[in-house]
């Protein structure tokens, strides 16, 4: 596939780019945070030799249209375009559940979730012990590995960052977090001690224990999730960043700016460390959604996908995906063939010199062959998902779907009609039975869901109340779920 280059920015994209240009890195919230704990290794004889450093952004409830560089116009966010920028952004880029936890738990284990029996949101929810995750993959290739900010896959002793994988946890770990302070009830948790005081903006801090952390290893390759919160509720802004989006005179549409502008400027605060301290050229640096968007957190709308957050439909499970390494990767490249975030592990478990033979388990492929040119197919065949009632395939342009087990089963021509708004089922039988007989096949390799709602649930979120992926009514968490 030849790649399609980013077309140059029109004159009131230009003009805000001038307005921006010193964004990126003198808007870059600075914080006083102690320095983090690990001392650095000695450093190798052969500096050049050492492997590449890798570090994994994962956003929270983000939509597909709200970069600016996915063709938002709310607000402009240099950082993280500028992943896209210098590397290659994927305009088909799936994550494996259209919520969060199970997502994650696709993201960490590099599975579908649904073959460990992963498949809802949960309060019971926990990463099953023996399950293979991406830190300890990195950590018997020999790298360090850190988790800042959500974690949302276990709480109980035993299955808590540091015992499953990570060497350095500074966050929380339930599915949400207040952005101001901690709480008994859901504490930020220092490795597995929970502070005392946390006075900065959450969004803020996680950015720069993650910056404090690239420094203090500088001389040892290192695995970094960096996990925000943002902009999954609850809408909480500092005033300081607030006075940027001043014009805007709803609140609640302010502060979700805001909210999105921190996290951009914590992007840029970990890019610049890596520049700082010459890292950034041998640095994969990733950046994801964990789902779509929900009415609660939405800035603007899915790109135009139909639905958000929780469904099968394209606004659940399509999101931003980007990834850079100067030197290796192409930059300014845009991939359109399906991907999954699946793919995102084993290429990181690759990119740390992992043998994927090695792991026969992973579901997803390394994808750097397919965007240097060396490999033109298909990373994959077909991709699926199946989250309580909701069951979906994508091969090639086509996806079937089907929210509900006595509903209809629904096909889509992606490439004529992105937004799954005309049915083609009745003029394509052959194309049905095609993706049914796929999709049952997978199917055999899945378990029956360990907590949550059966499989015959209607509402694949067992902890929201009633509502169909359809409906516009706003989804909202409490905090401390």
């Amino acid at each position: 596939m030849a790649p399609i280059m980013q077309k140059q920015p029109g004159k009131v994209a230009r003009n805000l780019l001038k307005w921006a240009a010193g964004l990126a890195l003198s808007a870059i919230p600075v914080g006083s945070v102690a320095q983090e704990a690990a001392a650095p290794a000695p450093a190798p004889a052969d500096a050049t030799a050492q492997k590449p450093n890798i570090v994994l952004i994962v956003a929270d409830d983000l939509g597909y249209g709200e970069l600016s560089c996915q063709g938002g116009k709310t607000v402009y966010t240099p950082n993280i375009d500028s992943i896209a920028r210098n590397g290659v952004r994927f305009t088909d880029g799936y994550v494996s559940s259209p919520v969060c936890s199970p997502s994650r738990a696709g993201i960490i284990t590099g599975q579908y979730q649904t073959r460990f029996g992963y498949e809802f949101n949960s309060s019971e929810a926990k990463l099953p012990l023996g399950i293979p995750t991406l830190p300890r993959r990195m950590f018997e290739n020999g790298y360090a590995a850190a988790l800042f900010g959500k974690w949302h896959l276990g709480e109980e002793k035993g299955y808590r960052p540091l015992e499953r994988g990570f060497d350095r946890f500074w966050g929380f770990l339930r599915g949400g977090h207040s952005y101001r302070g901690t709480s008994p009830e859901n504490p930020i948790i220092d490795g597995f001690t929970p502070v005392e005081k946390q006075d900065e903006y959450l969004t803020d801090a996680i950015s720069n224990r993650a910056a404090n952390y690239i420094r203090a290893n500088q001389h040892r390759p290192f695995f970094l999730m960096v996990s925000y919160n943002a902009v999954h509720t609850p809408v909480h802004v500092n005033a300081s960043r607030e006075a940027r989006f001043s014009y805007i005179p709803e609140p609640r549409e302010r502060a979700l700016r805001t909210m999105l502008a921190a996290m951009d400027d914590g992007v840029g605060k970990i890019l610049l460390t890596l520049r700082k301290t010459n890292m950034l050229d041998r640095t994969l640096v990733i950046f994801v959604s964990d789902n779509g968007n929900t009415p609660a957190s939405q800035i603007e709308d899915n790109g135009g996908f139909r639905a958000g957050k929780a469904s099968l439909y394209e606004g659940g499970i399509r999101v931003p995906m980007m990834m850079q390494w100067p030197g290796v990767l192409p930059a300014g490249v845009v991939y359109e063939k399906p991907v999954i975030s699946l793919d995102l592990t084993a290429t990181i478990i690759a990119t740390g010199g992992g043998n994927l033979k090695d792991y026969p388990e992973l579901d997803g492929v390394d994808l750097r062959p397919y965007l240097t040119g060396e490999n033109n197919g298909d990373p994959h065949e077909a991709l699926f998902w199946r989250i309580g009632q909701q069951r979906a395939v994508r091969k090639g342009k086509y996806k079937l779907v089907q929210i509900y087990s006595d509903g209809p089963t629904e096909l889509y021509d992606l490439s004529a009609d992105p937004g799954e708004t005309a049915n083609i089922a009745d003029q394509h039988p052959e194309v049905v039975r095609e993706l049914e007989d796929a999709y049952a096949q997978w199917n055999k390799g899945n378990a029956e869901p360990l907590w949550g709602r059966s499989a015959r649930a209607k509402d694949p979120l067992d902890d929201w109340e009633g509502e169909s992926p359809e409906r516009p009514d706003p989804w909202i968490q409490p905090p401390s779920q």
